[in-house]
């Protein structure tokens, strides 16, 4: 079997091809964006197969969702092809809850790497009001939650002045009631079928 990483920092497929290099499966060491995906995908089928896709983790809520889907709607066979998507949703959750499941080291070293590769460290952003153990900020916009960092100084880097008090928006991630999830997949694609808990929903798809 094959894994092609989509979507992900080289930093982090480096560390997941050192880790799994001595599995009896392939990681393929290049990236997929999700503008790119038809380039790989669909797979070549042979006359007996069924190709199934999952997009798990909350991705879909990181993008716009008409594009997202004019993409995704591209990868998925007629026939002998299903398309799981998966999302939080705020249908149970409050806003204050869902903020505060962002509201922890390990997503803040997530989203801090890119400033990092440019040069910049945790300790050139203002600390978190509500947390001062950390840095990443995080606000509720749109329906959905807003990371960012902002400058407690000016900084210069290879030659660009960032003014104090800049602000560093890192992520966008939507969270939709059920309702919404399912009529923005239906606009593009067929939900056969909605599995949720109190906070997670997955929608079974095909193809329009």
């Amino acid at each position: 079997s094959n894994y092609y990483p989509i979507d992900i920092n080289m930093m982090q497929l480096s560390k997941a091809i050192s880790l799994h290099e001595k599995q009896n499966y392939k990681l393929l060491p290049y990236l997929l964006d999700f503008e790119n995906l038809k380039s790989k995908f669909p797979l070549q089928l042979q006359p007996s197969e069924g190709q199934i896709y999952l997009l798990l983790g909350g991705t879909y809520g990181n993008f716009d969702s008409k594009k997202i889907n004019q993409i995704l709607k591209k990868i998925i066979r007629p026939t002998n092809s299903v398309f799981a998507v998966s999302i939080n949703i705020r249908d149970f959750p409050t806003e204050d809850e869902i903020i505060g499941s962002y509201s922890n080291l390990q997503f803040q070293d997530y989203v801090i790497q890119p400033l990092k590769v440019l040069g910049f460290t945790e300790e050139d952003f203002i600390s978190n009001k509500s947390n001062n153990k950390l840095k990443v900020q995080l606000r509720w916009e749109n329906n959905g939650i807003v990371s960012y960092f902002i400058l407690n100084q000016k900084k210069i880097l290879n030659g660009i002045t960032f003014k104090k008090g800049m602000e560093f928006i890192m992520t966008f991630s939507w969270k939709p009631t059920i309702q919404e999830f399912t009529e923005k997949l239906n606009s593009e694609m067929n939900v056969l079928k909605v599995l949720n808990n109190k906070n997670f929903a997955v929608a079974i798809l095909s193809k329009k």
